[in-house]
């Protein structure tokens, strides 16, 4: 029997590592834009949607898992979502300046300041996604109406649920989350009883 000389053994494990080391997994939040809202009378307000571009680009990331969770794709387009669902009228407003002049009572903007991920230590221990966002509304000339952070938490088993629906789960909840938080702000319902 023939064995290979011993650099071409190492050669091919540091090959083969390289290459697992090299790939990142890529957790996708959904495609489809949240829609299970619950029914309500909107506020009546004119409130502009400032989506930035750090938003856009918000994702996290684990470099000894080489995994990531791009959620900024998915944040952006449901806060415009949100939005519409519960003030009367929404302008997008991304990228513009100056705000006042453009015929909105408020502007809203979104933030992630949280998302994790755990694992469980087995392949039936629970998988955890959380986030949290923040909603920043304000007059077009920059006073405060209301700051809120809702949250939005996903479980599953490690072995046994796909990440993808941990994932939706928890930004189903947080989207539901930040529904209620809109509806029952007292702050909110006196700016616009001012209106």
């Amino acid at each position: 029997m023939k064995f290979l000389p011993r650099w071409v053994s190492c050669l091919s494990v540091m090959s083969i590592t390289g290459l697992l080391a090299g790939c990142t997994t890529v957790i996708e939040p959904p495609k489809k834009l949240f829609a299970d809202y619950a029914p309500q009378k909107k506020i009546d307000l004119t409130v502009g949607v400032r989506i930035t571009e750090d938003l856009k680009k918000t994702k996290w990331e684990k470099e000894q898992w080489n995994m990531e969770i791009p959620i900024g794709t998915w944040v952006a387009p449901n806060a415009k979502g949100l939005a519409e669902r519960v003030f009367a009228r929404v302008v997008d407003i991304d990228g513009k300046a100056p705000i006042v002049g453009l015929g909105v009572d408020a502007v809203l903007t979104p933030r992630v300041v949280f998302i994790n991920r755990t694992l469980g230590a087995t392949s039936v221990g629970d998988s955890h996604v959380a986030v949290k966002v923040e909603w920043d509304l304000r007059t077009p000339s920059g006073d405060p109406i209301w700051i809120e952070t809702t949250s939005g938490e996903g479980v599953g088993s490690s072995g046994w649920t796909s990440p993808e629906t941990i994932l939706e789960r928890a930004l189903n909840q947080l989207q539901k989350n930040s529904q209620i938080a809109v509806n029952s702000s007292q702050s909110i319902a006196r700016f616009a009883a001012k209106k």
